[in-house]
Protein backbone atom coordinates (compact mmCIF):
# COMPACT_ATOMS: atom_id res chain seq x y z
CA UNK A 1 0.00 0.00 0.00
CA UNK A 2 1.28 3.46 -0.94
CA UNK A 3 0.79 6.66 1.00
CA UNK A 4 0.73 10.24 -0.33
CA UNK A 5 0.83 13.23 2.04
CA UNK A 6 -0.68 16.42 0.59
CA UNK A 7 -2.72 19.36 1.89
CA UNK A 8 -4.90 19.95 -1.18
CA UNK A 9 -6.07 17.83 -4.11
CA UNK A 10 -7.75 19.60 -7.02
CA UNK A 11 -8.99 18.38 -10.41
CA UNK A 12 -6.85 19.20 -13.42
CA UNK A 13 -9.37 21.50 -15.11
CA UNK A 14 -11.44 24.30 -13.60
CA UNK A 15 -14.83 22.58 -14.16
CA UNK A 16 -13.90 18.91 -14.07
CA UNK A 17 -14.81 16.37 -11.44
CA UNK A 18 -12.31 14.94 -8.99
CA UNK A 19 -12.90 11.18 -8.66
CA UNK A 20 -11.67 9.10 -5.75
CA UNK A 21 -11.45 5.41 -6.57
CA UNK A 22 -13.35 3.46 -9.21
CA UNK A 23 -16.67 1.64 -9.35
CA UNK A 24 -16.72 -1.09 -6.70
CA UNK A 25 -13.94 0.49 -4.61
CA UNK A 26 -14.42 1.33 -0.93
CA UNK A 27 -13.28 4.68 0.42
CA UNK A 28 -12.45 4.27 4.12
CA UNK A 29 -12.73 7.08 6.69
CA UNK A 30 -10.67 6.22 9.79
CA UNK A 31 -12.22 6.34 13.24
CA UNK A 32 -11.94 9.83 14.70
CA UNK A 33 -11.65 11.51 11.27
CA UNK A 34 -14.21 14.16 10.31
CA UNK A 35 -15.60 15.01 6.88
CA UNK A 36 -16.60 18.67 6.75
CA UNK A 37 -18.79 19.89 3.90
CA UNK A 38 -18.74 23.61 3.18
CA UNK A 39 -19.99 23.19 -0.38
CA UNK A 40 -22.84 21.25 -1.94
CA UNK A 41 -23.22 17.53 -1.30
CA UNK A 42 -25.19 15.46 -3.80
CA UNK A 43 -25.85 11.82 -4.44
CA UNK A 44 -26.71 10.81 -0.88
CA UNK A 45 -29.36 11.77 1.64
CA UNK A 46 -28.68 13.83 4.72
CA UNK A 47 -30.74 15.50 7.40
CA UNK A 48 -30.59 19.23 6.70
CA UNK A 49 -32.74 20.46 9.60
CA UNK A 50 -35.27 19.35 12.19
CA UNK A 51 -38.15 21.50 13.46
CA UNK A 52 -40.30 20.46 16.39
CA UNK A 53 -43.23 21.35 18.58
CA UNK A 54 -43.18 19.79 22.05
CA UNK A 55 -45.77 20.27 24.77
CA UNK A 56 -45.14 18.43 28.04
CA UNK A 57 -48.11 17.82 30.33
CA UNK A 58 -50.34 20.49 28.76
CA UNK A 59 -52.74 20.57 31.73
CA UNK A 60 -55.91 19.42 30.03
CA UNK A 61 -56.86 16.69 27.57
CA UNK A 62 -57.41 17.51 23.93
CA UNK A 63 -60.80 16.09 22.95
CA UNK A 64 -63.02 15.77 19.94
CA UNK A 65 -66.48 14.37 19.35
CA UNK A 66 -66.43 15.34 15.67
CA UNK A 67 -67.16 12.77 12.98
CA UNK A 68 -65.47 15.10 10.43
CA UNK A 69 -61.79 15.98 10.45
CA UNK A 70 -60.81 18.88 12.74
CA UNK A 71 -57.36 20.29 13.56
CA UNK A 72 -55.87 19.03 16.82
CA UNK A 73 -54.46 22.47 17.70
CA UNK A 74 -51.04 24.07 18.11
CA UNK A 75 -49.57 21.02 19.89
CA UNK A 76 -49.87 19.17 16.57
CA UNK A 77 -48.60 21.82 14.17
CA UNK A 78 -45.03 22.18 12.89
CA UNK A 79 -43.48 24.49 10.29
CA UNK A 80 -40.36 24.04 8.18
CA UNK A 81 -38.84 25.92 5.23
CA UNK A 82 -37.00 23.49 2.94
CA UNK A 83 -33.57 24.56 1.68
CA UNK A 84 -34.08 22.93 -1.73
CA UNK A 85 -37.01 21.95 -3.93
CA UNK A 86 -35.57 18.42 -4.18
CA UNK A 87 -35.74 17.88 -0.40
CA UNK A 88 -38.14 15.46 1.24
CA UNK A 89 -39.86 16.32 4.52
CA UNK A 90 -40.52 13.55 7.04
CA UNK A 91 -43.45 14.50 9.27
CA UNK A 92 -44.01 12.69 12.59
CA UNK A 93 -46.71 13.23 15.19
CA UNK A 94 -46.94 11.39 18.52
CA UNK A 95 -50.35 11.39 20.21
CA UNK A 96 -50.96 9.96 23.72
CA UNK A 97 -54.49 8.76 22.90
CA UNK A 98 -57.11 7.95 25.52
CA UNK A 99 -60.65 6.70 24.92
CA UNK A 100 -63.44 6.68 27.47
CA UNK A 101 -66.66 5.62 25.78
CA UNK A 102 -68.40 2.38 24.82
CA UNK A 103 -66.73 -0.90 23.98
CA UNK A 104 -65.27 -0.09 20.55
CA UNK A 105 -63.21 3.01 19.89
CA UNK A 106 -61.74 4.22 16.68
CA UNK A 107 -60.03 7.46 15.79
CA UNK A 108 -58.84 8.47 12.33
CA UNK A 109 -55.91 10.81 11.73
CA UNK A 110 -54.81 12.70 8.63
CA UNK A 111 -52.20 15.35 7.81
CA UNK A 112 -52.84 18.70 6.17
CA UNK A 113 -50.17 20.96 4.65
CA UNK A 114 -50.01 24.69 3.84
CA UNK A 115 -47.30 26.03 1.49
CA UNK A 116 -46.48 29.71 1.74
CA UNK A 117 -49.87 30.71 3.19
CA UNK A 118 -51.85 29.39 0.19
CA UNK A 119 -54.24 27.38 2.40
CA UNK A 120 -54.35 23.90 3.90
CA UNK A 121 -55.02 20.75 1.91
CA UNK A 122 -55.02 17.10 2.93
CA UNK A 123 -51.88 15.19 1.92
CA UNK A 124 -52.69 11.77 3.45
CA UNK A 125 -55.65 9.49 2.99
CA UNK A 126 -56.93 9.58 6.56
CA UNK A 127 -56.52 5.88 7.28
CA UNK A 128 -58.05 4.80 10.58
CA UNK A 129 -55.31 4.79 13.16
CA UNK A 130 -56.57 3.37 16.45
CA UNK A 131 -58.63 0.34 17.47
CA UNK A 132 -59.18 -0.21 21.17
CA UNK A 133 -61.61 -2.29 23.23
CA UNK A 134 -61.07 -1.28 26.85
CA UNK A 135 -61.87 2.03 28.53
CA UNK A 136 -59.22 4.11 30.29
CA UNK A 137 -56.40 2.77 28.14
CA UNK A 138 -53.62 4.99 26.86
CA UNK A 139 -51.71 4.33 23.66
CA UNK A 140 -48.92 6.39 22.13
CA UNK A 141 -49.97 6.73 18.51
CA UNK A 142 -47.37 7.54 15.85
CA UNK A 143 -48.52 9.20 12.63
CA UNK A 144 -45.81 9.65 9.97
CA UNK A 145 -45.64 10.72 6.34
CA UNK A 146 -42.77 11.36 3.90
CA UNK A 147 -43.71 14.45 1.87
CA UNK A 148 -42.22 15.89 -1.33
CA UNK A 149 -43.40 19.52 -1.16
CA UNK A 150 -41.20 20.64 -4.12
CA UNK A 151 -40.75 24.15 -2.71
CA UNK A 152 -38.45 26.41 -0.74
CA UNK A 153 -41.43 28.28 0.74
CA UNK A 154 -42.52 27.79 4.35
CA UNK A 155 -44.52 24.58 4.83
CA UNK A 156 -46.80 24.15 7.84
CA UNK A 157 -48.14 20.71 8.71
CA UNK A 158 -51.15 20.07 10.97
CA UNK A 159 -52.56 16.84 12.33
CA UNK A 160 -56.32 16.46 12.05
CA UNK A 161 -58.49 13.83 13.73
CA UNK A 162 -62.05 12.59 13.97
CA UNK A 163 -64.05 9.98 15.83
CA UNK A 164 -64.60 7.05 13.46
CA UNK A 165 -66.40 4.89 16.04
CA UNK A 166 -67.54 5.84 19.54
CA UNK A 167 -68.25 9.32 20.85
CA UNK A 168 -65.07 10.93 22.23
CA UNK A 169 -61.36 10.77 21.42
CA UNK A 170 -58.78 12.28 23.74
CA UNK A 171 -55.09 13.13 23.70
CA UNK A 172 -53.99 12.80 27.32
CA UNK A 173 -52.90 15.82 29.34
CA UNK A 174 -50.28 14.03 31.43
CA UNK A 175 -47.95 13.14 28.56
CA UNK A 176 -45.82 14.61 25.77
CA UNK A 177 -47.50 15.95 22.64
CA UNK A 178 -44.83 15.86 19.89
CA UNK A 179 -44.65 17.13 16.30
CA UNK A 180 -41.48 16.76 14.17
CA UNK A 181 -40.50 17.85 10.65
CA UNK A 182 -37.20 16.53 9.22
CA UNK A 183 -35.80 17.95 5.99
CA UNK A 184 -33.85 15.25 4.15
CA UNK A 185 -31.61 16.36 1.29
CA UNK A 186 -31.56 14.48 -2.00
Amino acid sequence: MSKINVNTVEPEGATTTLTLGASGDTISIPSGATIANSGTATGFGKVLQVQSTLTLNPGSDLTTTSSSYVAMGSDYEVAITPAATSSKVLIQFYVPSHFTDGSAYQTAFTIYRDIGGAGYSEITTGAKGVHQSQSSNYQMISVAYLDSPNTTSACTYKLYWKVANGTTAKAAANAAHVSLAWEVGA
